[in-house]
């Protein structure tokens, strides 16, 4: 997911970018929580809402982890912000696409023919 380079303030005065942010922490999380840390790389883009960070996740793999090892997760958040900052990750689920729509009836049709057919 890209990360647009929005600039925020930190909690001890730096202006460091969004995508700086996001590095830091997941560098910080490969060591030790390597798991964790491939996920947060997986999040869509970061958004700052006072001392929260919100993301989305589309898989469920990666967002139970996240929310597993939140604790983790905050604790190199606050390092990098210098100060207080956690996250807050939901899940989003994608659109399921049906390809060939309008074949699908024709094929499933043809197979309960078949089906029949061959039970008669």
């Amino acid at each position: 997911s890209s990360q647009v380079d929005e600039m925020i303030q930190t909690a001890d005065g730096r202006t460091i970018s969004m995508a700086q942010l996001r590095g830091s922490v997941i560098a910080g999380l490969a060591v030790g929580q390597n798991f964790v840390s491939v996920a947060l790389d997986q999040t869509d883009k970061w958004k700052l809402e006072g001392n929260v960070i919100k993301t989305t996740v589309t898989s469920e793999y990666n967002y139970s982890l996240i929310t597993k090892n939140i604790v983790y997760v905050n604790k190199e958040l606050t390092s990098a912000f210098g100060g207080s900052l956690e996250m807050k990750v939901s899940l989003k689920k994608e659109n399921e696409i049906i390809q060939n729509e309008t074949e699908l009836p024709l094929q499933v049709k043809i197979l309960i023919d078949t089906f029949k057919g061959m039970i008669k």
